[in-house]
């Protein structure tokens, strides 16, 4: 395949085995195929992928627990098709290749919208943060979607600022004096549950 043919024939619920020239190895379920820019999209499984990355090919997180792998098919040294649906089971699914193309446009967005859910993700990770304010993070985040980091201060809903070490009311700021005494409370335990959770008392 490497040699110059870049044709593929396959269905979004086949799971492969792939093989690049590079030595790299993929598993998982084929996501998309654009003839046109020859880019095979595949979800991987399990393991995954094992060998060193090519330039030809690049990963994307889409937040979701799996990977997106953008591999040119004129990579591909080998391709196996395990069976369909995942981990190989019998399925139907959309077919993709020679007799149906997936425009640049859609494997495009599909791409700014996985990059676009790991940069969220991303946003939630503080490195500058102690492990009790990212914990603590993490704990208000799950309840409070509208929770953001603001140097190494927890703002949420732009009502409440809770500053380092995240210990308690003491380091519980209001932004809006409508703010809630219940509230207050509510953020303090989940507080309290980050320092559990660290061995902390």
């Amino acid at each position: 395949m490497a040699s110059g043919t870049t044709k593929l024939t396959l269905s979004t619920q086949d799971y492969v085995k792939v093989k690049t020239v590079g030595g790299e190895v993929l598993q998982g379920r084929v996501h998309a195929l654009c003839e046109s820019t020859s880019t095979l999209v595949i979800r991987l499984t399990g393991a995954g992928t094992t060998g060193d990355a090519m330039p030809a090919s690049r990963q994307t997180s889409n937040g979701g627990g799996y990977l997106l792998h953008f591999l040119n098919v004129t990579q591909i040294q080998t391709l196996e098709v395990c069976g369909g649906g995942s981990e190989g089971k019998e399925g139907g699914g959309e077919a993709v290749g020679t007799g149906a193309v997936i425009p640049d446009d859609r494997l495009s967005k599909l791409e700014k919208e996985v990059r676009a859910r790991a940069a969220k993700e991303m946003a939630k990770i503080n490195l500058a943060a102690t492990p009790q304010g990212q914990m603590s993070f993490d704990h208000i985040s799950k309840i409070y979607s509208d929770t953001q980091w603001s140097g190494e201060s927890i703002v949420i809903m732009d009502q409440v600022r809770i500053d380092p070490p995240y210990a308690g009311k003491d380091d519980v700021q209001r932004l809006d004096v409508s703010v809630k005494e219940e509230f207050v409370d509510r953020l303090v335990a989940m507080m309290g549950m980050a320092a559990k959770k660290l061995g902390r008392k």
